[in-house]
């Protein structure tokens, strides 16, 4: 299981559930109330390894991510307060559990007295040897190959194989002061070195071509062409080679006969932000959601993490009816599976744009099984108040579901009231 950039206890959750989904009490392990995070993981890896034979490798990569630029910049490099918890609960999980499972983190700034207690072996990247340089600039002369390997260039890149490229593909620009930018380079801490690089790329970029990555950015997953051309014309599609070679949008597959993937490059977004107007950008997201909606979504193949994509596109976009109603069979299905945690979590990020019967009473569900009765109680009540007349079934299962909190809670003559109002509306 790999976890790529900030950490948060439901992004962990999530990615360990979808992996281990096929055992039904693992998720439940995971989201059982009112244990810490530390004791639900020890029961997680006791249960992968002792009961299904599973030992899990955890890779937490691009950790850096996790250390604020103001505590790189002063040299502290300590991380956030949450990335630290968490990652004292995994280290302690499997320190104390001792079982076959194991944790890996990448960080170019991670260093031990930043760590919380654990038994992690720090070891430092490797320079890039001859061959992985050779790959990088077979395009280019042998002479100016060999001129390479003792200019500044690879001091600056320093073991970074795209900085590498990025560098090769600017001080090739025409009318670029290429001496004047190493100087630069040289003088910025290599974490900047690649923001520096890249608003050089970005920069030298035609208006259009700026606007149709910005417009491209929106999606957090790799597309396929047929998704980009929904958001573009036909004559910014042509420039896709050009900044696939420039290494702004990342391209690949994952099976041979499978159709290229692009992404925009993480590292743009802060360039992006200023490029569109916000009209443009909830146009851009309406066209977005609406495409992938068609072409994942109504597959009956579409995964979990393309479906929660929809859902957090479907609200940039306010798509009510996209967001709401994938959000709703997402949520209920976690609940069912006993992740109550973050069904919890994708419902509240919901309603903080939409609210909707539909969601409210999944809410409701996931906290009436983590304890918080009085907060169910009253979500099952606002779904109630919310739900469309003409949805009778509706609001019968509301009224249900209130009779049975106020039926925990001991006032079971309400309760009963309740439920007949229910029976009323069956009948």
């Amino acid at each position: 299981v790999v976890l790529i950039g900030p950490l948060d206890e439901s992004g962990l959750l999530n990615k360990l559930s979808n992996k281990f989904q096929r055992f039904a009490d693992v998720p439940a392990l995971l989201n059982e109330p009112k244990v810490s995070l530390k004791g639900r993981l020890q029961n997680f890896f006791a249960a992968i390894e002792q009961e299904h034979n599973q030992p899990l490798l955890l890779v937490l990569d691009d950790f850096e991510q996790n250390i604020p630029d103001a505590n790189i910049q002063d040299g502290s490099l300590r991380m956030t307060a949450q990335a630290y918890e968490i990652l004292a609960a995994i280290c302690a999980a499997l320190a104390e559990n001792g079982g076959e499972s194991r944790l890996i983190v990448t960080c170019r700034y991670l260093k031990e007295d930043t760590l919380p207690p654990h038994r992690l072996h720090l070891e430092s990247l490797a320079a890039m040897s001859s061959s992985d340089i050779d790959k990088i600039c077979f395009a280019l002369d042998k002479e100016v190959r060999q001129k390479l390997r003792t200019q500044r260039i690879l001091k600056i890149a320093d073991g970074n194989p795209r900085l590498l490229k990025w560098l090769l593909e600017v001080i090739e620009q025409p009318g670029l002061a290429a001496d004047e930018l190493l100087n630069r380079l040289e003088a910025t801490k290599q974490k900047f070195r690649e923001h520096l690089l890249a608003r050089t790329l970005f920069d030298a970029l035609e208006t259009e071509e700026q606007n149709f990555l910005a417009r491209l950015s929106v999606f957090n997953l790799p597309v396929t062409e047929e998704i980009v051309r929904a958001i573009s014309s036909a004559n910014e599609l042509a420039v896709l080679g050009k900044l696939t070679s420039l290494s702004l949008v990342e391209s690949g597959t994952t099976h041979p006969n499978q159709p290229v993937n692009y992404r925009v490059t993480a590292i743009l977004e802060p360039l992006l932000e200023p490029i569109l107007t916000e009209e443009e950008w909830q146009a851009t997201q309406q066209k977005a959601v609406k495409k992938i909606h068609q072409v994942w979504y109504k597959n009956e193949n579409c995964t979990e993490v393309e479906a929660l994509e929809i859902v957090r596109l479907g609200l940039l976009a306010r798509e009510q009816e996209i967001a709401v109603s994938i959000g709703h069979v997402i949520a209920n299905l976690w609940v069912n599976k006993s992740r109550f945690v973050e069904a919890l979590e994708l419902c509240e990020q919901i309603l903080a744009v939409f609210q909707d019967y539909r969601i409210l009473r999944t809410i409701a569900r996931a906290e009436e099984f983590l304890g918080s009765v009085q907060e169910a109680a009253t979500h099952y009540q606002q779904a109630l108040d919310l739900c469309p007349k003409d949805d009778l079934t509706g609001k019968a299962v509301s009224l249900i579901n209130i009779a049975g909190v106020i039926a925990d809670q001991g006032d079971i003559a309400r309760a009963i009231a309740f439920w007949e109002q229910s029976l009323e509306i069956c009948e």
